[in-house]
C-alpha cells in the first residue's frame, strides 16, 4: 500500500518519500532488536528525564531571557563603538 502511494508521487517528491520510507523502516527495526528490559526501562527514563529538563529549563527562563538581552546589548554596544571607530578613522 505505502509502495504504490510512494510510486504514484512526482519524481521530485518520490525519491525523498523513499528514503524517508527507507529510514523510518530501519529505525523501526533497531527498536524491534532491543530488549523488552530496555524498552520498559525507555518507557519510563525518557519522560521521566523529558519532563525534568522542561522543569529545569522553566525554572532557568528568566535568567535564560537576562543573559540574551545583556548578550544582545554587548553587541550593540560593540557595533556602535566600532562604528565610532571606523567614523574617527576616516
Amino acid at each position: 500500500m505505502i509502495y504504490r502511494l510512494i510510486n504514484s508521487l512526482p519524481r521530485r517528491w518520490r525519491f525523498k518519500a523513499q528514503r524517508l520510507w527507507m529510514h523510518t523502516r530501519n529505525l523501526r527495526d533497531s527498536f524491534w532488536r532491543q530488549s523488552p528490559a530496555l524498552l520498559f526501562q525507555a518507557a519510563f527514563v525518557v519522560p521521566l528525564v523529558g519532563l525534568l529538563l522542561l522543569l529545569i529549563l522553566v525554572r532557568l527562563a528568566p535568567l535564560l531571557a537576562a543573559l540574551l538581552l545583556a548578550y544582545g546589548l554587548f553587541l550593540l554596544l560593540l557595533s556602535g563603538c566600532r562604528a565610532v571607530a571606523l567614523w574617527i578613522g576616516r
